[in-house]
C-alpha cells in the first residue's frame, strides 16, 4: 500500500511543468530508487519496474533542464542501470541491453566532463560489465 502511494505521488509531480531540478523532486528521485531496490528484493519484479520507470522520469527532468551537466547525468546513468536490471531478472536481455547501453552513454558523457571522478568511472565499468554479461545480440 505505501509503494503505491509514493508511486502515484511521483507520478503526479513527473507530469507537473518542467520547472526546475527542486528538492522535492530529487528526494522523490531517491524515494522511487529505495522504493524500486526494496522491490527487487521482495520479489516483486513488475513493482520495482514501476518504481525505476518513475525515478527514471525524474532523472530525465535536470537533464532536459541543463542538457548534458555532470550533476545531472550520473542520476540518469543509474536510473538507466537500475531500469536494465529489472529486465534481466524476467529474462529480457534485448531491453536489458537497450538500457544498460544507454547507461553507458550517460556514464561516458558525464565522465567526458569530470575525467577524475571515481564514481562516474565507477557507473562506465559497471555499465560495460552488465553489457559484457548479457548474451550476443541477435544478427
Amino acid at each position: 500500500m505505501a509503494e503505491r502511494v509514493l508511486l502515484q505521488t511521483g507520478l503526479e509531480i513527473d507530469a507537473a511543468p518542467l520547472d526546475g531540478d527542486t528538492g522535492a523532486v530529487r528526494q522523490l528521485y531517491l524515494q522511487r530508487t529505495l522504493g524500486g531496490l526494496l522491490a527487487a528484493d521482495r520479489g516483486q519484479r513488475v513493482l520495482a519496474r514501476e518504481f525505476h520507470t518513475n525515478a527514471l522520469a525524474l532523472a530525465q527532468r535536470p537533464v532536459a533542464l541543463t542538457g548534458e551537466s555532470p550533476e545531472a547525468l550520473p542520476h540518469l546513468a543509474i536510473g538507466l542501470e537500475r531500469l536494465g536490471n529489472t529486465h534481466l531478472a524476467p529474462a529480457d536481455p534485448l531491453q536489458a541491453r537497450q538500457y544498460f547501453t544507454r547507461s553507458l552513454a550517460a556514464a561516458q558523457a558525464a565522465l567526458r566532463q569530470s575525467p577524475l571522478a571515481q564514481d562516474l568511472q565507477n557507473l562506465v565499468a559497471t555499465a560495460q560489465a552488465r553489457l559484457a554479461g548479457l548474451p550476443p545480440p541477435p544478427a
